[in-house]
């Protein structure tokens, strides 16, 4: 599934948003383990620039996700859990928006 691999292996924004734009639907596909590329993302982070985190890409995926950002895998891991314990510079970070997300979004 390209929009997994590319989340997973840190593609740069403008990658990300073509495979969007021309598979929309691929956000909420889920791999052979329930995973969605929201989690891949969670999970080895966001590309970024200088040590800095691109929370662009992030909003771009959690908006393509929708309501399914809250899904589990199937190891019962949501995409915020994934953030949470792994082990890449900003993960917090990336952690907190996923919940400021689903908050906002009433999950």
């Amino acid at each position: 599934l390209p929009l997994h691999y590319a989340c997973g292996a840190r593609c740069s924004r403008e990658t990300i948003y073509s495979l969007l734009m021309n598979f929309p639907q691929a956000a909420l596909r889920e791999d052979p383990n329930g995973m969605l590329p929201m989690h891949y993302l969670a999970q080895w982070g966001p590309d970024g620039q200088q040590g800095q985190m691109n929370m662009g890409v992030l909003d771009m995926v959690l908006v393509s996700t929708g309501d399914k950002a809250a899904n589990c895998d199937r190891d019962g891991n949501t995409a915020e859990r994934l953030a949470m314990n792994a082990e890449y510079d900003g993960h917090l970070d990336v952690a907190k928006h996923i919940a400021t997300f689903l908050h906002k979004k009433g999950l």
